[in-house]
């Protein structure tokens, strides 16, 4: 491959990596603001439904995100659950993400089923 071709693909790898960096702090930035049960439901449903941006970040990283939660308290979460620290959030299975959210949010949880349950 010449040169100029590995260049121009190295610089749109950093780019792409600057832009999910800058959405990540963009979004700690916003998570400052709120309080910690307004973080944790808008982090149960980034886990519920992750943006591409987000595929490559730990889960780890992402609760210790919550005020809060620290590296203690994250582990201790994520070992009773049995997740693994370094899972990005796009390898959660299924299951692992419905423990998150029902962590996380427990009443988004119970108005799903509470919506899915009513007939009209």
């Amino acid at each position: 491959m010449p040169s100029s071709a590995i260049d121009e693909q190295r610089l749109s790898a950093l780019q792409h990596a600057n832009d999910i960096r800058r959405k990540r702090s963009n979004i700690k930035a916003v998570w400052r603001n709120l309080d910690e049960h307004e973080v944790s439901a808008t982090v149960a449903m980034l886990i519920g439904n992750p943006p591409e941006w987000t595929h490559t970040w730990r889960i780890a990283a992402v609760l210790r995100s919550i005020p809060h939660w620290g590296e203690v308290a994250v582990n201790k979460r994520l070992n009773q659950l049995g997740i693994p620290h370094d899972t990005s959030l796009v390898a959660l299975t299924p299951g692992q993400r419905l423990a998150l959210v029902e962590l996380l949010a427990p009443q988004m949880l119970n108005a799903i089923y509470e919506s899915a349950n009513t007939t009209e």
